[in-house]
């Protein structure tokens, strides 16, 4: 009733960087994660109310995304219970080989890091795979 879908991703320049934008379950998709890792995607933000019930499969998949698209994966997920759902928490920031850099497992946070776009370009080169 109120959205309709887009026909492209796009990766936004910003002062921080080249960002994608993976919403939620789209982490699941490989495919779409790539996407925006050849248009140039330096940093993922992945926007999430993710429930409870999955929650290891979000770090899981958080995790891999970084380490697949050699990028920084922004998560911010949701946390507490609405209704009957009960959301996972577990934001986070990791960097492109998959290390935790913030985390916060529930609660209102502010994760801050100094993120060094240079680090994309290192594991890029020393680990081709596009």
């Amino acid at each position: 009733e109120h959205f309709s879908p887009g026909q492209e991703n796009p990766v936004f320049e910003t002062r921080h960087g080249k960002v994608g934008v993976l919403v939620c379950f789209e982490l699941r998709f490989p495919n779409l994660g790539w996407g925006l890792r050849k248009k140039g995607a330096q940093i993922i933000a992945v926007p999430s109310l993710w429930g409870a019930k999955r929650k290891e499969h979000l770090r899981v998949l958080s995790q891999a995304r970084a380490v697949e698209l050699q990028s920084y994966l922004l998560l911010s997920n949701g946390w507490g219970k609405t209704g009957e759902e009960e959301y996972a928490g577990n934001s986070a920031i990791y960097d492109p080989w998959g290390n935790t850099l913030a985390f916060s497992e529930v609660g209102d946070s502010i994760l801050l890091v100094y993120a060094d776009l240079k680090k994309v370009e290192v594991v890029r080169r020393l680990i081709p795979v596009d």
